[in-house]
């Protein structure tokens, strides 16, 4: 049997063996921790390197002060090769079948004069007032989002009427 001397000398030993373990176990454990702390820094510097660069790279088209027009069939027939009257780019917004609605197009400006050069078969007609060239001043549209709305008219000598309506 061991004496209470021997035993305290191996309890001395067993706690002197165990400290000098766990200080080397928590020393690598702590510079295991700062490495990946260190890792975790840049790659968080990065990840909100990438965020701010993304959220500065998106602007809304809004921003561009210009005008987005979509143009909405609100007639019984199919209308093909959609262009508005005023535009210069001769954009065709396609196919429109009834009771639908295309999808936006970027302007930088357009005047205040909603008409369209719709097709319907071989028959090219237009869908709005018609103005004569250089009767009076048209005033322009204000930046933003538009549909333009086709509609029958019976009024009109075409019988089809438009109207730009802010989205």
């Amino acid at each position: 049997m061991l004496g209470s001397k021997q035993t305290n000398k191996l309890d001395f030993l067993f706690y002197f063996t165990l400290t000098i373990f766990f200080k080397k176990t928590y020393a690598t454990l702590c510079a295991f921790l700062l490495s990946i702390k260190k890792s975790m820094k840049a790659i968080t510097i990065i990840l909100f390197g990438v965020l701010v660069l993304t959220m500065m790279s998106c602007k809304k088209r809004e921003d561009e002060a210009g005008i987005i027009i979509r143009i909405g069939n609100s007639t019984s027939m199919i209308l093909d090769s959609l262009r508005l009257r005023y535009d210069t780019s001769n954009y065709n917004y396609g196919t429109l079948e009834p009771d639908r609605v295309t999808g936006y197009h970027f302007f930088k400006s357009m005047p205040d004069d909603p008409s369209a050069l719709p097709k319907t078969g071989n028959n090219i007609f237009m869908a709005g007032p018609i103005i004569p060239p250089n009767t009076y001043y048209i005033p322009m549209l204000s930046p933003g989002e538009y549909t333009l709305k086709i509609f029958p008219d019976s009024a009109l000598s075409f019988g089809f009427n438009a109207k730009y309506l802010k989205d």
